[in-house]
This record gives structure tokens, C-alpha cells and sequence, in this order.
């Protein structure tokens, strides 16, 4: 279907109107999307920040919700036609093996995969063009039926609805869709709807798999014989931890930010704001403030459970990373994919080149060592990592850090003196903007979320 009017993302059709008294989209097998993550999906499209293909993806994903929810309003017509008695002429139409397999295929993907929407898109498109087909059928049975004449100005309403409500959308989808970068597009799109709670964090996952090339498409997966997509389809992706150097399922990676997501890209402005070159401002979703993780050693890297830090070799240089497990409690849990214990990737070096900024990491291993006691970490085993760290920390470049006066303040938030030997302690380097405003922060940096139940006190993930 080819349209050529331009797409704004503040523009409303007749579905989004309706759908917004509602106040939800409703989605295939009950799932339900609140229309706030719409009006979620409109703002990021419109930040200035966000580069053309993500705006693109964005507002291919707005259009993708309204073209679904739009069909399960034909849906309900349809289905209160059949409820009167108005369907009477059932001859199957052509379309209905192929929205059976569908169909079938659907029910077999779980709807954190991006193919998921790929295929309930096509079939949204089919069973548009399968109900139109059997309300005409409908009105072409009344011609010489004197009785049933009256149903003509029914059929011909309906009709002309779904029409018009159809095309509004389409209308504004088609200058995305047959754009020079259609696939991407779509491919980000339908990975935006799969994470749908934080559009920012399925954009931030793809930033990093690209940064770090750690996708690949999955092999374990094939798509059904005789499917098309509508809007191409998309591949399953495995995605490589950067720890267990694994491929696995992309459902089955997360990804973290170094400096939690908690602290926005303005507060952050003002924790590391720099002059420096090579050390720009960073926001809250820059690839440098992210890595990517097995699901578990996620969990464990927001609860503080684990750090990154310098590897050291026999010369005191700096070589690469290593990942440290700063709660003994973590030690003794399993983790599942590897079937090892945590213990077993404790001191494991990791390769993330020079994409994570050192000050962030480091911000990391200083908030591990701030909330420990909170936590109920077992602290002889802080003071040992504590002491490991000060050297790894101290082979890195003093200009690279994380600023005194941001750690001083850390340290005074929590009660806890921390190394500020290892700091960036130059006078120029380590001034803060906003002082008292990063002061203010400090209560919301230091609530870190608690373990999941798999990686409490000896779990085993189960």
C-alpha cells in the first residue's frame, strides 16, 4: 500500500482519538500498552538529541501501534455484525490459511521478541484486508433480495470507516516506510515496541550491541515456509555478554548503565562535566555510561553486587578489565547459563576497549564500596576488594578519574570514608557545577535496588 503525504508525529487520526478516551491500545491476546508509552514514543521522536534513523524508528513505531489498535476496533464492528446476525455469507476467503499459520506461529513467540510484532503486523494488515473482503461480500448477497436492502447503507458505513480510519495512518507511514533505510528502521522500530516500557532503553541497547559488535543473527531460529512480511522481517539476534564472552538470546541480555538511570542527563552534566577532549559531557543514555550483560550479572551490577576495574599485570600497567564481586553472598549463587557458581567469573578479565568512560566505572566501584554496609555486604571482604582496588585504581591515569569533591560528597551522604587518593585531585579537573544540587542527589544515587530473589544470600536463580 503506497501513500506519499508527510509524517508528523503530532498529527491525530480518527484511532488515536478514540483509542486516547480509552486511554489504552489493546493488542492481541490481551496484551494491553498504556497510551501514555504513545505519547512516549511522540516525545522521543521529537528530542533534538536523537539522530534522524532513531526519530525514523520512533515514529515507525507510532504508526505500527495505530495500524494494530486500529484493527482490533474493526475487530469489535466485525464482531457485533456477526452478533446481530449480519454476517450470514461465510465462504472463507484466500487469506485465511496464511492468517492461520500466522496465527500459529504467533502463539509460539514471546512478545519481548521484535519478530513477534513483525508478525502480528502482517497480520494486521491481513485481517484488515480479510474483513473489508467479507463485509462486501456481505452487501454484494443483497442485490435481489428485497428483504435485506435496508442492510446496504450497514455495510457501506462500516466500509467507509475502516477505510478512512486506515488510511490516516497509512497515509502518514508510507514517506518512513519506503524510506532508503526501511529494514533498519523497521528493525529498530519493532525493537522499541517489544521494550515497552522505556522507548530510551531499547535505543540505548542498540547503541551499545553496534559500539561494542556484539550482535550476530541466530541461527537456532527459521522462519515459517511461505511467510511475508509486510514490512520485512526481522531476525532473531543472539547478543554476546561481555563477561561470559556467551552468545545468547537477545531476551536473555540486558542492558546497564554504568552510572544508574536514576540520575538524569542534566544531573549528570553537572557530576562530570569537563573541558577535556577525550572526556566529553555524557548523558544518562550515551554508550559510554553502558555494557551489556547476561541477564543475572545485570541484576547483580544494579544491586552493587559487582564492579569493574582496572587489570593490573606484574609490571603495574594497565592492560584491560576485570569484573569483581564485591558481596560474598554472591559468590554462592549460581549463575544458570555458565552453570558455575559466581564465584567462577569473579576476577574474569573483560574486554570493553575504551567505550565506558574510566570516571563512570570507577563512580560505580565507589558506590559498590558507599552502600555496602546498607546492604549488609560482608564488610572483611569490602576492606579486601577495597584495598585490591586502590592498586588497579591507582595504574590508571589520575586525569581520567572521577572528581574528588564528587566522591568527598558520596562519602559524606553515606558516612563512610572513601579512597580520594585514587581521585582525579587536580584543582581545575575536579571542579563541580552545581554543588549544592549534586548534594541533593546524593539520597537518590545511593538507592540502589535490592538483589533479585535468585541472587539473595546464596540463591540458585531457580
Amino acid at each position: 500500500m503506497k501513500i506519499s503525504k508527510q509524517f508528523t508525529s503530532s498529527s491525530k487520526h480518527p484511532v488515536s482519538a478514540a483509542s486516547s478516551s480509552q486511554s489504552i491500545i489493546l493488542l492481541n491476546f490481551g496484551s494491553v500498552i498504556n497510551m501514555s508509552f504513545r505519547d512516549r514514543l511522540e516525545e522521543c521522536a521529537s528530542k533534538l538529541h536523537v539522530g534522524r534513523e532513531e526519530s525514523t524508528a520512533f515514529k515507525a513505531a507510532i504508526g505500527f501501534l495505530d495500524l494494530m489498535a486500529e484493527h482490533e476496533n474493526e475487530n469489535l464492528s466485525y464482531q457485533t455484525l456477526v452478533d446481530e446476525g449480519k454476517i450470514f455469507k461465510r465462504t472463507p476467503s484466500l487469506r485465511e490459511p496464511e492468517i492461520k499459520k500466522l496465527e500459529n506461529y504467533l502463539s509460539t513467540l514471546n512478545p519481548s521478541f521484535p519478530r513477534y510484532w513483525a508478525v502480528k503486523l502482517q497480520l494486521t494488515y491481513l485481517g484488515h484486508a480479510d474483513k473489508c473482503e467479507m463485509v462486501r461480500k456481505q452487501r454484494a448477497s443483497l442485490e435481489g433480495n428485497a428483504k435485506l436492502l435496508g442492510l446496504e447503507a450497514v455495510y457501506d458505513s462500516i466500509l467507509d470507516k475502516w477505510s478512512k480510519n486506515w488510511e490516516a495512518i497509512v497515509v502518514e507511514l508510507d514517506p518512513i516506510t519506503t524510506g532508503a533505510r526501511e529494514q533498519n528502521s523497521y528493525r529498530l522500530a519493532f525493537r522499541i515496541i517489544a521494550n515497552n516500557r522505556r522507548p530510551e532503553d531499547a535505543m540505548f541497547t542498540e547503541r551499545l550491541k553496534d559500539c561494542h559488535q556484539i550482535r550476530r543473527v541466530s541461527k537456532n531460529h527459521l522462519n515459517i515456509d511461505g511467510s511475508r512480511f509486510a514490512f520485512g522481517d526481522v531476525d532473531f539476534e543472539e547478543v554476546e555478554c561481555i563477561v561470559t564472552k556467551t552468545w545468547g538470546p537477545e531476551i536473555c541480555r540486558q542492558a546497564v548503565h554504568i552510572v544508574p538511570s536514576r540520575i538524569s542527563t542534566a544531573e549528570m552534566s553537572l557530576m562530570f562535566v569537563t573541558t577535556w577532549a577525550l572526556n566529553p559531557t555524557l548523558g544518562t543514555y550515551d554508550p559510554k555510561n553502558g555494557l551489556i550483560f547476561e541477564k543475572q550479572i545485570a541484576d547483580a551490577w544494579e544491586a552493587c553486587q559487582i564492579c569493574i576495574v582496572p587489570f593490573v599485570d606484574t609490571n603495574f600497567k594497565f592492560r584491560t578489565w576485570e569484573i569483581r564481586a564485591m558481596d560474598s553472598n554472591l559468590l554462592k549463587c549460581n549463575h544458570m547459563e555458565l552453570n558455575c557458581l559466581f564465584r567462577d567469573i569473579h576476577g574474569r578479565q573483560v574486554e570493553v576497549g575504551s567505550i565506558p568512560r574510566i570516571d563512570c566505572l570507577q563512580f560505580h566501584w565507589f558506590l559498590c564500596l558507599a552502600i555496602s554496609k546498607n546492604k549488609k555486604f560482608d564488610q572483611q571482604r569490602i576492606e579486601e576488594e577495597l584495598i585490591y582496588g586502590k592498586r588497579a585504581w591507582s595504574a590508571t591515569d589520575s586525569t581520567g578519574r572521577v572528581k574528588r569533591n564528587l566522591i568527598l560528597l558520596l562519602s559524606d551522604a553515606v558516612g563512610r570514608k572513601l579512597p580520594l587518593e585514587i581521585t582525579n585531585w587536580k584543582q581545575h579537573d575536579q571542579r563541580l557545577l552545581g554543588y549544592a544540587e549534586i548534594e541533593g542527589l546524593m539520597s537518590k544515587i545511593c538507592d540502589v535496588p535490592d538483589a533479585t530473589s535468585g541472587l539473595e544470600a546464596g540463591g540458585n536463580g531457580d
